[in-house]
């Protein structure tokens, strides 16, 4: 499940759903969109497009706060973070520079919005 701390402080979450036949191995990459997302990233060869929510991801991502995202597990135990420890305002997407790395303000930057090209 992806969730997201709303302006009010609670959590809202989706479940995060694979291409039929996608499998992702340990340490792969794939972008997360709502289910309407139109393709307006370009996008490495071979990276798939998995869905959360059945239009908007999560109901949108504010753009006047930073993210603030969870990856559970389906009993709810989070897996990682994002934007816990203090992401940046961007003006258009955010990423972390090593997506093993940790969850801190140091290890995220603004990004074009294609996944792997940093600013």
């Amino acid at each position: 499940r992806l969730v997201k701390r709303t302006a009010s402080g609670s959590l809202a979450s989706c479940e995060v759903m694979a291409p039929p036949g996608v499998v992702l191995p340990p340490r792969a990459v794939a972008l997360v969109a709502g289910g309407s997302y139109d393709g307006r990233y370009a996008l490495p060869a071979g990276v798939p497009v998995m869905t959360c929510g059945s239009t908007a991801l999560l109901g949108g991502i504010a753009n006047d706060r930073a993210p603030d995202l969870m990856l559970a597990d389906p009993g709810g135990h989070v897996l990682a973070t994002f934007g816990d420890a203090g992401a940046p305002m961007c003006p258009v997407a955010a990423e972390k520079i090593d997506p093993a790395g940790r969850d801190e303000a140091a290890n995220i930057a603004c990004t074009d919005g294609s996944p792997g090209v940093l600013r």
